[in-house]
């Protein structure tokens, strides 16, 4: 409740009401209840910044018969850094991965792959946001080669 609308409530109050001890009450149950939404106020906001610093638990996942190997940057990590280096995935297969959750509670990567064959090369390369727990990361090798500077 703002001040203002407490003191219009207090002065209706007293002149209903001319006993010193009926207004006490009522600004200390005012006050309690101000107190009592500004505590789980508080709380949500603490409980909130303690969940972002989690983590989110993705899967890498290949989704091509050619074997892959896979880079993982953990884009909300201070500095970002990898949490998949160099990592080979067979063809259909999947690797469990924890990055660090954002501010919101997603994860937010950024991921490279090449063909494990040497014969053929292939590579692909995606960033991606808003990643939430258990979700699958499809990688793909569809594209040319090139060197990528971030």
């Amino acid at each position: 409740m703002s001040n203002g609308k407490l003191l219009t409530t207090l002065r209706a109050y007293h002149g209903f009401h001319n006993n010193g001890a009926g207004c006490a009450f009522l600004v200390l149950s005012q006050s309690l209840g101000d107190a009592i939404r500004l505590w789980l106020l508080s709380y949500q906001i603490f409980t909130t910044a303690v969940r972002a610093d989690d983590t989110v638990s993705i899967r890498i996942y290949n989704d091509g018969a050619d074997n892959m190997v896979v880079t993982v940057y953990d884009m909300n990590a201070q500095p970002p850094g990898a949490v998949l280096a160099s990592q080979r995935i067979n063809g259909f297969a999947w690797i469990p991965v924890s990055v660090t959750a954002g501010a919101v509670g997603n994860g937010h990567i950024m991921w490279i792959a090449r063909t494990a064959d040497a014969s053929f090369h292939r590579c692909g390369h995606q960033e991606m946001r808003g990643l939430a727990n258990d979700d699958s990361v499809r990688v793909f090798a569809d594209s040319k080669c090139v060197r990528i500077v971030r």
